[in-house]
């Protein structure tokens, strides 16, 4: 595998889109052939994320799956790039948890074979058939069966097991709202908010920007309330910090001009850029139209 990986990574690191590429590795399943010391190790594979833009590598040994990786994708996308992804989806997870620490914070089901029986890792548990054990770092569960927590394991187990039957019979995913409102109405209004004229004003002291702005709701009806945020990116496009500004809710065909202060003095000088958006207060996800790579320049 590492020699495999050494000659991939040397031969596409020609290409030009090399330099503006995020690579992610991973496995479908461990390698059989290799001794197990337990059946949760059957399910534990590496998840590598790679690209010349990660400017400070880190380690996370908190728990994600598969399920977590594409949501996370979307959410970069939207946040820095402008991607407009929908409000409610049927996707079953929320996104990497990048925790330094071991948790686990998902209900993951897991399932050996297609005929095979389902497990569930669920927090610091993990249920093999009808037997439980704690968790711990590493993915290393204890020796010892856990029947305390035996219970509850099959009852998430049960309920995952039945959105499954749920739509072998109907073929239809349900749409959830993840940490948005769980109406469609007020999504569907929320989407017509649009922010324009964006610029940033900087004073003698580059702690002083102001980011001015319209925000506009383009709806017969009024809208959400809603949080204007503005994400701060260096030139690589690592996150260096979240601004806000007071929620607001605006009336059929408003349009307010709003302003929110940049504190920039923990930045270095140099080139920076901003993604403004109009976000949910609870989760802070997009729900509408903003402008992306505003340019900010910290001087010296």
């Amino acid at each position: 595998t590492d020699d495999a990986l050494h000659r991939y990574f040397e031969s596409v690191r020609k290409d030009p889109a090399y330099a503006h590429t995020l690579f992610i590795v991973t496995g479908d399943h461990r390698l059989p052939e290799l001794p197990m010391d337990d059946r949760l190790e059957r399910y534990h594979v590496p998840l590598l994320i790679w690209s010349p833009l990660v400017r400070h590598p880190m380690r996370f040994k908190a728990v994600s799956s598969q399920f977590d990786v594409l949501p996370s994708l979307a959410a970069l996308f939207a946040t820095h790039y402008g991607l407009d992804r929908p409000a409610r989806t049927a996707w079953v997870g929320d996104g990497l948890d990048i925790a330094a620490g071991f948790r686990n914070l998902r209900h993951i089901p897991l399932k050996q074979t297609k005929a095979g029986r389902a497990d569930m890792l669920s927090g610091n548990a993990y249920l093999d058939g009808n037997r439980s054990y704690r968790v711990f770092d590493g993915l290393q569960p204890d020796g010892v069966p856990d029947a305390s927590t035996q219970e509850r394991l099959q009852s998430v187990l049960g309920a995952f097991l039945a959105a499954n039957e749920s739509f072998a019979r109907t073929r239809s995913l349900g749409p959830t709202a993840k940490g948005t409102d769980a109406s469609a109405a007020p999504v569907a209004r929320s989407s017509a908010l649009s922010i324009h004229g964006a610029n940033i004003a900087t004073g003698a002291v580059h702690a002083r920007s102001v980011l001015d702005f319209t925000l506009t709701n383009d709806a017969d009806a009024d809208s959400v309330s809603v949080v204007p945020l503005a994400v701060v990116v260096d030139a690589g496009g690592r996150e260096m910090g979240e601004h806000y500004g007071q929620a607001v809710s605006l009336a059929a065909r408003e349009t307010l001009a709003l302003k929110i202060p940049l504190d920039t003095s923990g930045l270095s000088a140099g080139q920076y850029f901003v993604a403004l958006f109009p976000s949910d207060p609870t989760s802070g996800k997009r729900i509408g139209t903003g402008q992306f790579h505003i340019p900010l320049v910290v001087p010296r």
